[in-house]
């Protein structure tokens, strides 16, 4: 073609393509009726609370809009994960209009990296195709403080009650400082009690809650939360029973009733909880505290019968109840009223191994909590091999020598003709390069392969559930799945709800939330649905691996009564297995002692527990306590370790292990697996595992039963211990 045709025809194309790119301009325009400046639409975005984002949790997250929106507009959020690939947050907005016109947009979202962007984005469907009325993008530093996963994280809601001084004295910060956000604003409070899995400890300053009730959604949120781990304290005053009467769910909590409302008898017990050296008050400016009746908690601070400080067991949560306000005279000018706030803190902070002298030591290997080390063996596929360096240097040597001597001497003294290197050269890259693969293919297995843990609590008083799912998958090519569970009724158990997203990694490691490298190329982008629990477009690259977490919660309505009881000093009464599912390695935990079952434990059979079982010390049966020469030693914890069942068993009960001063490890990021904290006078913990999952992970809607190399599923059972004298037990 010459170039007089190819001169008018590159004209039209590019006026066709100017004239396409106009219309399509004026198309975005009538789909963005009145938002003509973006920057003034969204005023305000925040995430998590008082504008501090712990990393790896789900956060509540606040978008002010200066104007509505339309009804069937949908909006995302999209931020890094722990990769640094782009999450896209897909879920169902509150919204909220305010009083200027303008619109406020609430839900939750889950942030991997503490440097990168947030990406905002309002769409709607018209005629059946998505166009976008506004995309903005922030500096995560702009809509948050990113907190270490690692760090303590404490909020205070309501009036006058500073944390930051006793959360100083009172947190175990053994690896940085705790944070404390004081917040006023109840509004900022979630609806939904995955929102608040960020936070250690929640003090709630509930004066202001009798003219100004909580919505109910918010009280069964915080209900909810505490069920499923969450620590909480509800500081009072003389008004309490107001409180409690106008927030009923709140109020359910607390086992005790508020009946009357008096001025302490005497301040020295607040004083000598305190350690405090200046008095509170004199006798005639006493604080006033309401006095409750029935109550099935711990005492832990009383006046004259009436408990100031209690605690007790809500599900798998702990409810401190504080009947006296800080806030208010003559509490609130106190000058050792910090350290009463501390005292709070520690009793929500309920680690024995606080107080340890060892101090805590950043791993070698590239993690410093449990949950690296689970994660490397979740990543420890047996069928899965690396190619080592030899082999690579092998292949590497062997083309250099068959490029240049091998071929030289074979063209030489064989052939005759050095012109045929040309030939010759290619068949040794194309000889070697099919070498290269065949190593490779034979390291890397050609398909889908799954490694899996899941703990399942059962609550027997409550028959609440609640379940937690560590997967990592292995990808032989590079591709994006759908992922979904789906659930296994056949165990008796019921299932509610379902939160799934990416696995955390704490740490500044190639993976870490602190690491600043990413693994994505810009447009690699894939949605993590709060609607259906799904996981769409999640990308996997080439023999690499993707480790997922999911939480989830359920109800238990079956089974047969467990009969335990406490007397004589002994531990008494038959162990019912209540699931359709055989246990094996069983054994139950109350107080100090671990009773060991030999055997399997089968779908509703039972086992006495004095006659039964090997008794041993808790610690002596986590630290794999052996003789030697004259005495005992405890097996040394091998942080390299990949036996998934053995890390699973410390991570379950990390404080009744020993703690950092056994492992050397932390366990900060995911501290509702261990239960230690529920094994009390009154309850007793039932262990069991089953070699097959409760939850089988879905790929692009195909069951990957078979692709599993390794699962196991780790029944707790907490069941109620009945305390009975000797007198009634001859």
């Amino acid at each position: 073609m010459s170039r007089k045709v190819i001169t008018p025809v590159c004209f039209v194309l590019l006026l066709v393509l100017t004239s396409a790119d106009l219309v399509a301009q004026d198309d975005v325009s009538e789909s963005k009726p009145g938002f003509q400046n973006e920057s003034e639409i969204i005023k305000s975005v925040r995430l998590g609370f008082g504008g501090q984002c712990r990393l790896g949790f789900w956060v509540p997250v606040r978008i002010e809009l200066s104007k509505q929106i339309p009804v069937d507009a949908e909006v995302f959020m999209t931020l890094p994960d722990t990769d640094g690939i782009d999450a896209r947050i897909v879920a169902e907005w509150e919204r909220e209009r305010t009083p200027n016109g303008g619109l406020i947009l609430r839900s939750m979202a889950k942030l991997g990296r503490s440097k990168g962007n947030l990406k905002i984005e309002i769409v709607t469907e018209p005629s059946g195709s998505q166009r976008k009325i506004l995309s903005r993008q922030f500096s995560i530093a702009d809509v948050c403080t990113p907190i270490e996963s690692l760090r303590e994280f404490y909020v205070s809601v309501g009036n006058g009650i500073e944390l930051a001084s006793g959360v100083s004295l009172g947190a175990d910060s053994a690896y940085d400082a705790a944070i404390a956000v004081p917040i006023e604003d109840w509004s900022v409070l979630p609806n939904e009690w995955i929102g608040y899995e960020s936070i250690d400890g929640l003090i709630l300053e509930t004066s202001q809650l009798e003219g100004s009730p909580l919505s109910e959604p918010v009280q069964t949120a915080l209900k909810d939360w505490v069920r499923n781990g969450g620590r909480i304290v509800l500081v009072g005053g003389r008004n309490m029973q107001a409180v409690f009467q106008n927030n009923p769910v709140l109020a359910s909590l607390v086992s005790g009733k508020p009946v009357t409302s008096r001025r302490l008898q005497s301040t020295s017990g607040l004083e000598r909880t305190a350690k405090a050296t200046v008095p509170l008050s004199d006798q005639r400016n006493r604080p006033f505290m309401t006095v409750f009746n029935s109550s099935s908690a711990e005492v832990l601070l009383e006046d004259i019968g009436a408990p100031i400080i209690s605690s007790e067991r809500f599900g798998f949560g702990q409810v401190l109840l504080m009947t006296v306000n800080l806030a208010e005279e003559p509490l609130a000018s106190w000058s050792e009223r910090k350290r009463l706030t501390a005292y709070l803190i520690a009793l929500l902070n309920f680690s024995t191994q606080r107080n340890s002298e060892a101090k805590f030591r950043r791993s070698r290997f590239g993690y410093e909590d449990l949950s690296g080390q689970l994660r490397g063996a979740l990543d420890s596929f047996a069928d899965v091999s690396m190619v080592n360096f030899t082999i690579v240097a092998a292949i590497a040597i062997l083309f250099i020598l068959l490029i240049g001597p091998v071929d030289y001497f074979f063209l030489k003294k064989f052939v005759g003709r050095m012109e045929w290197t040309w030939l010759t050269f290619l068949l040794i890259v194309v000889g070697v390069s099919v070498v290269t693969v065949l190593v490779f293919r034979n390291a890397k297995p050609n398909r889908v392969i799954i490694r899996q843990v899941e703990v399942v609590d059962v609550d027997m008083k409550t028959k609440h559930v609640r379940g937690a799912i560590w997967s990592h998958i292995y990808s032989p090519s590079s591709k994006r799945y759908e992922l979904t569970w789906e659930f296994g009724a056949d165990t008796g158990l019921s299932q509610s709800e379902v939160y799934s997203s990416w696995q955390g990694f704490p740490g500044d490691a190639l993976g870490g939330m602190q690491n600043n490298a990413s693994l994505s190329n810009g447009s690699t982008v894939y949605h993590i649905s709060l609607n259906d629990s799904s996981i769409v477009d999640m990308p996997i690259n080439v023999a690499s691996s993707k480790g997922v977490f999911a939480r989830w919660t359920g109800v238990f309505d079956k089974g047969a009564k467990q009969e335990l009881a406490f007397r004589r000093g002994l531990l008494r009464g038959r162990v019912v297995n209540p699931l359709n599912v055989d246990l094996d390695n069983v054994f139950v935990v109350y107080g100090r002692s671990a009773f060991l079952f030999k055997g399997v434990l089968a779908a509703g059979e039972s086992f006495d527990v004095e006659a039964d079982v090997v008794e041993k010390t808790i610690s002596d049966y986590l630290n794999r306590r052996r003789l030697k020469d004259m005495g005992t030693e405890a097996t040394p914890w091998n942080v390299t370790n990949t036996n998934m069942q053995r890390i699973m068993e410390i991570m379950m009960f990390y404080d009744k292990a020993g703690g950092q001063d056994y492992v050397n490890l932390l366990q900060r990021y995911q501290t509702e697996v261990d239960l230690s904290d529920v094994i009390g006078a009154d309850s007793a913990v039932i262990v069991g595992r089953a070699k097959k999952p409760l939850h089988t992970m879905l790929l692009d809607q195909k069951s990957t039963a078979d692709s599993y190399e390794e699962a196991w599923t780790y029944y707790r059972i907490v069941v109620p211990v009945a305390k009975k004298s000797n007198s009634n037990n001859n």
